[in-house]
């Protein structure tokens, strides 16, 4: 298993899915381990989804949203 630090403790890759939302009002969605493929094997996402990584708006994470499930459990990494 891969995991990673975050503020709130180990964060468990590979269960649990990315989403990042677009200016365009778009969402990104990708599997956790993307960490993984960008930093051990180079992997680099379109650059579309590169985009809207580096303008993220941590407020998105609390607002509701018909691109997240009432029931998903919301994680900040930043």
């Amino acid at each position: 298993m891969i995991s990673v630090d975050h503020p709130s403790g180990r964060v468990l890759l590979g269960h649990t899915e990315v989403r990042v939302p677009s200016g365009s009002g778009a969402m990104f969605a990708a599997p956790s381990l993307i960490w993984h493929y960008v930093t051990a094997h180079s992997y680099r996402p379109p650059a579309e989804f590169i985009k809207a990584v580096e303008q993220y708006d941590q407020g998105w994470t609390s607002d509701a949203s018909h691109w997240i499930p009432h029931d998903a459990v919301r994680t900040t990494f930043n």
